[in-house]
Parts: structure tokens; sequence; C-alpha cells
């Protein structure tokens, strides 16, 4: 069965959705081949194929037409990139040659739409959050740009995924290259906007100001934005919707509450901002994606 409805953006063949579970899902198939990116919590995922544990590093890659199901335990963050099975295919046949040492993981060709597991390590999704966050707010139907720039950011998150698959076979490197390369790798989150995420997460209702949020964390205005476009790759506000959006979801889909009090729950008092944001991101109005559950 495919997903009713399927929770992607239909507006072109590559998104990219933030989701919290914290209820099980049934099982759900989609048009679209996915890699799901446990960021945090534990979860089973069912598949035709099996059960399989995951934490935070794992990815699972699931072709097209395949369902999955969702057992948060007790609860799992993710991000699940939505790709056309083709594009996918085509562009890992590029990423990833026949010959390539891999050591996770098959070959394009070889691959028959069967989950496959792969295991990332903390560095690694801290590089790739930012350039999935940057995807989900891209919407390739707003124009022929906007498509090119979710492909190129797809292709960023290949770079920096693929060689975690791969076997060293470069074993006399130059120091001072490798050097380089540590020197040119994004920093670790500052702690100021880790605590200014925290914030807006342990308070989503509340009507956050860039200067409240600048004050709280010692930091100026402009340095806030700087360090949140920096790490995160939005500046604070849009982060704050996007975190608001991500929990409306999980709340429309887990919980009784109606749309009303699903948004104001989350800091939008009049609903129709809910609304506009969420069929903005996935297509179709809360309501029918309620309907559709």
């Amino acid at each position: 069965m495919l997903g009713p409805p399927d929770l992607v953006p239909l507006t072109g063949p590559l998104a990219a959705v933030e989701t919290i579970y914290r209820v099980p899902t049934g099982r759900i198939a989609y048009a679209h081949a996915r890699i799901i990116h446990v960021m945090s919590g534990r979860t089973h995922i069912e598949t035709a194929h099996g059960a399989h544990i995951a934490l935070a590093g794992d990815t699972l890659v699931i072709g097209s037409g395949a369902w999955c199901a969702i057992q948060p335990n007790p609860w799992v963050r993710s991000w699940t990139i939505y790709v056309d099975e083709a594009l996918l295919r085509e562009h890992m046949r590029w990423a990833v040659p026949e010959d390539a040492p891999l050591t996770q993981g098959v070959p394009p060709s070889s691959w028959d739409g069967a989950p496959i597991c792969l295991r990332l390590p903390p560095s690694v999704l801290l590089r790739l959050e930012p350039i999935l966050r940057r995807m989900s707010v891209t919407n390739a139907a707003e124009s022929h740009l906007a498509g090119a720039r979710i492909m190129a950011l797809f292709a960023d998150a290949v770079v920096v995924v693929i060689p975690e698959l791969l076997a060293d076979i470069e074993p006399h490197r130059d120091p001072r290259r490798v050097d380089r390369v540590r020197r040119a790798s994004p920093p670790l989150v500052r702690s100021e906007v880790r605590k200014a995420v925290s914030m807006f997460e342990e308070q989503l209702a509340h009507p956050w100001r860039v200067a409240e949020v600048a004050s709280e964390v010692a930091l100026s205005r402009s340095q806030l934005d700087r360090l949140f476009r920096r790490h995160l790759g939005l500046p604070p506000i849009r982060m704050l919707i996007e975190l608001r959006l991500t929990e409306f979801t999980r709340l429309i889909e887990e919980t009784g509450l109606t749309i009303t009090e699903a948004a104001r729950s989350v800091g939008w008092n009049d609903p129709r901002v809910a609304t506009i944001r969420f069929q903005r991101r996935y297509g179709i109005p809360p309501s029918r994606y309620r309907k559709g559950n």
C-alpha cells in the first residue's frame, strides 16, 4: 500500500523531512525511496525483511514501494530523505563506482531495493543535519533555481556520507593534507547555539524574539544570527518555525488535539498560520492529512 497520505512534499523528486515519533506507526510504503537517518532516541524499524533496532547514527535505505513500521522506544527523532528511486540510483552510480572498496552497503547496480543498514559517526551527523535542514526549507516547485539548489544540497549530503562507506585505501597520506581537511571541517555546534535551540524546544509556545534569545545566551543579535546560519544553516526564528512545524505534525498525527489546539500548543495562536506552514511543506492541508491517517 502507499501511505495514506504520502507525507512527502509532492513538489518534485527530492525532499527532506524531520520527524519525531512517540507512538508506533502502522506499515506504510511510499512511492519514493527513503534514506532514514536516526539522529537521537531509539526505535525498532520493521520491514518485510525483518526488524532493525536503530539508534543515533543508524541509517536505513529503503526502496520505493517497500513498507516499514516505526516503533519508538520510547521516542525517536529522524531525518528522512525522500527521493525518486531512479534519481537515487543514477546519482549513486556516479558517487560509488562499481570497484569502490565498500565497507558498508552494496554497489548501486546490485541493490534490489531491500533495506540497507548503515552506521554513521556523530561527527558526520553534525555535518549532515544543517544540509538536511536547508533541504527541508527548499521547495523545489517554487522555481527551477530552487530545484537546482535542493539537488546541490543532496549532492553535499552524499559527499559527507560516502567516505564513511569506503575503506581507507590511502594508508600513507600526507599529514599536512589531513590537517588541512581537519581544519576545513565544520566546527562542533557552539554552546550558545545548543542552548538557544534547547530553549526553543522546551518552550515552543513562548513568543520568542531574537533580542530575548540573544540576551539569554549572552550574544548580540548579529552574533546569534551568524552562528545559527553557520552551524544550523538557518537564522534563529526560521529554526524556531521548523521546530514548531515538526512538533505540530507529530501532534496532529499522534494525538486527538484539534488543529487549533495543536497550533496553539506550539506557539501559533492563529491556526491559519499552522495550516499555511504545513501545506507549504507537505503539499496538503493538515485537515486532509489527518483524515488520511
